[in-house]
């Protein structure tokens, strides 16, 4: 599985800014967000929608540091709801450390090895600080690497 964050999460930071801090916290992915019902704008929505594809410089921007656009999100649109697989606590204050581990094990048992995204909207903490426990908390329960098991032949 590789880690990605929602932009929005840290929607008063610049797209740049935002992107430097997830390399440094080991993050592989983005979900980029426009402005929707957020004052968040980590792309041009009317860019893409003006081009019909996906805005030129967002991918660009995230291949020179090495991450990966996972998807672009509008913000407050309903059809979003159910792409997103975490959201709204800081990991390890929702659920102990074991409950994810066990959800990344059984993931991966069913065959999942995709991108487990993650939107922090703690209203308890400021938002870089949620990001910044999650992703040490996620370090020790992602699955990251690929498979290498074979059963032998005996």
């Amino acid at each position: 599985m590789n880690p990605g964050y929602l932009s929005h999460s840290l929607g008063s930071m610049s797209l740049n800014d935002v992107l430097e801090h997830r390399v440094q916290e080991g993050v592989c992915g983005i979900v980029a967000d426009s402005r929707g019902r957020s004052t968040a704008a980590h792309f041009d929505l009317q860019e893409v929608l003006a081009s019909k594809g996906e805005p030129k410089a967002l991918p660009e921007t995230c291949s020179d540091r090495g991450l990966e656009v996972i998807r672009l999100k509008v913000n407050g649109c309903q059809a979003d709801v159910a792409a997103r697989s975490l959201s709204f606590m800081t990991l390890g204050f929702d659920h102990v450390k074991e409950w994810w581990r066990k959800i990344c094990c059984r993931s991966r048992l069913t065959g999942y090895g995709g991108w487990q995204s993650k939107e922090t909207a703690d209203a308890l903490r400021d938002s870089l600080e949620g990001l910044e426990n999650s992703a040490g908390m996620r370090r020790g329960t992602i699955l990251a690497d690929a498979l290498d098991f074979k059963t032998q032949h005996i």
